[in-house]
């Protein structure tokens, strides 16, 4: 739910440490890696698009992180 992810964003595990709350800390992860990509003014790349691929699967997917499939 919204708030369960509010809750799992503030630090707090809701039910322990699933995929579910993985997904929530990597999204996150990713969303502020993408603010400073634009703060910095830096273009998109195909790096910078792995990158953020490969912080939204952390742990979730390592095998395929950062990575076409």
């Amino acid at each position: 739910t919204l708030r369960e992810t509010q809750i799992v964003l503030e630090g707090i595990t809701v039910g322990g440490i699933n995929k579910e709350h993985l997904e929530t800390i990597n999204h996150e992860k990713a969303i502020l890696y993408l603010n400073d990509l634009v703060k910095e003014n830096n273009h998109i790349t195909e790096r910078n698009i792995k990158s953020i691929h490969q912080l939204v699967l952390k742990d979730i997917d390592d095998e395929n992180t950062g990575r076409y499939r």
